[in-house]
Formats: C-alpha cells, structure tokens, sequence
C-alpha cells in the first residue's frame, strides 16, 4: 500500500513502512486510521487541546470516544489504571478543573442539557466535598456522620428521627428517678439546721 506525503508542491508517496530515528514533525494534519505511541506530548505552550470523535452531517448518531487503559494478562494481574490529573498552580494560583459536561440535543442553536454520567465500580472514594445544584438520590442507605440542612423544603418518604426518650433524656417537666435522694439517702435521714 502507498504512503504519500506533501512537502509544498513536493509529493512523496512510498509503498511500505516510513522509519524515523529522528522527530518527523508537519505544519498540518497527520491523519492516520490507527496511531500507535508509548507517549504523546502536545508543544508547550498550547492554551487548548482537544480529543474528539468527529461531527456527523449526515443524519448519522455520532461517534463514540473511548479512552481505556491496558488489560492485563497472566493468572493474577491487575488491569492499568486510566488518570485525569488536572493542572496545578503556581504562585497564589489554583489547580485547574475537570468537567464532565453531557448535552443531549441541539434544539435552537443551544444545547440543552440531558444525557447521564454513569459510574460503574466497585467503590468509589473522593476526597473533597461533593455539591449539587439538584438531587442526589440512591437506591441503598446513605451513611454520614451528620446531616445539615435548611428548614425549609418538603421531606418525603421515611423519616424516622430518634426521640428525647429514646435517647435517655429527661423531658421539660420530667425528673430523674433518684432525684430526692442524696447520696443515695432519703431526705428524712438529714436534720434541718434551722428546726
């Protein structure tokens, strides 16, 4: 199968492998239909990079962009480890952010969010603080060292609050069982002072 390559109005082609052991770099597009490499580095410097699958418009469903780690292989190794390390700061500057963000359709030149993020392992473990602008919701027990809230706002389903009493404590108008002994002794065993 040929290879070919432009050069300004210089074309190349070759039938065969291209071998380098050196950099092969161009000022335009490399388009391959499989890229193999132990390690990409975009130039330093870029204020944007971007991976994507590419847009159809041809009444077609879009590609699919999958990015997976190696598998193993042998009686007892485990499978590669897929990273998404976001930049650090500098300074007083902070790290940069990861966003996962879905939209489902296009409808009147915005997009319009649907579409889900769906996480399938074993456990999951973040270090940090998780905020919602919606509901968070699960199918099992949610445990937590505390709740905190507002008061406002409907609560549905089971509500089920430990009382006063379940807890051992005394009501406004209770009192202790032993509250009219002293040290362990009735009050008819003192003498008044003032008799």
């Amino acid at each position: 199968e040929a290879t070919s390559a432009s050069f300004g109005n210089l074309s190349v082609s070759a039938f065969g492998d291209i071998t380098s052991s050196g950099n092969i770099s161009a000022s335009g597009n490399i388009i391959a239909n499989t890229l193999i490499s132990n390690n990409i580095v975009f130039t330093s410097g870029s204020t944007s990079i971007k991976i994507e699958a590419p847009d159809e418009n041809n009444n077609t469903a879009g590609s699919n962009l999958t990015l997976e780690a190696g598998n193993a292989f042998g009686p007892a190794f485990d499978g590669g480890d897929l990273i998404l390390n976001a930049g650090k700061g500098s300074g007083a500057g902070t790290g940069g952010n990861i966003t996962i963000s879905t939209f489902g359709r296009i409808a009147g030149g915005s997009a319009v969010d649907s579409g889900s993020v769906t996480i399938n392992a074993l456990t999951t473990t973040i270090n940090g603080d998780i905020t919602s602008s919606g509901n968070i919701s699960a199918s099992g027990t949610i445990i937590a060292s505390n709740f905190s809230g507002t008061t406002s706002g409907t609560n549905t389903g089971d509500q089920v609050l430990p009382t006063l009493s379940s807890l051992g404590a005394l009501s406004t108008t209770g009192k202790a069982a032993d509250s009219n002994l002293l040290d362990g002794l009735d009050s008819t065993s003192f003498l008044r002072s003032d008799a």
